[in-house]
């Protein structure tokens, strides 16, 4: 199965390429991206983001997890990452993301939220419900997370 891209009116979610490592180093690499989630490093030394990157689509083929460069449809500029690690043996999967400092408090992050879970609701056939618990309330709460039901 191959892995969908999800467009917004601003947004292209996509599959990480390689070629997006630089950019992913850059942007993830900043302290204040590590300060705000558990599993971005600080220092994001050479060659972490080559090897994340190739690992995305073991995990996908997987259906353990799914991550998205979340990029501007207009010139493809590579914004940060979104992605859910899916647990299946309790049928419950966890959103992370972060974005890249420059492109903070616009508005992104709610919309690749929003177009994420939208995917998830549609291909799960909207077998999914509201989470209580929330690491980050404003993005989760305006994309409208969910949890898959039984």
């Amino acid at each position: 199965m191959e892995q969908a891209v999800l467009e917004t009116p601003r947004l292209s979610l996509r599959p990480f390429t390689l070629a997006d490592a630089p950019d992913v180093q850059r942007l993830a690499g900043a302290s204040e991206v590590a300060d705000t989630t558990l599993n971005v490093p600080h220092p994001y030394e050479n060659g972490m983001a080559e090897q994340w990157i190739g690992g995305q689509a073991e995990l996908f083929t997987a259906g353990s997890n799914v991550a998205y460069a979340i990029t501007l449809r207009d010139g493809g500029t590579l914004l940060g990452a979104i992605s859910l690690g899916v647990t299946a043996q309790h049928r419950r999967a966890e959103m992370g993301y972060w974005l890249g400092v420059p492109f903070w408090n616009q508005g992104y992050m709610t919309e690749a939220a929003e177009a994420l879970v939208g995917w998830v609701t549609a291909s799960t056939r909207g077998a999914c419900t509201r989470s209580r618990r929330h690491t980050s309330p404003a993005t989760p709460r305006r994309a409208g997370s969910w949890k898959r039901s039984a």
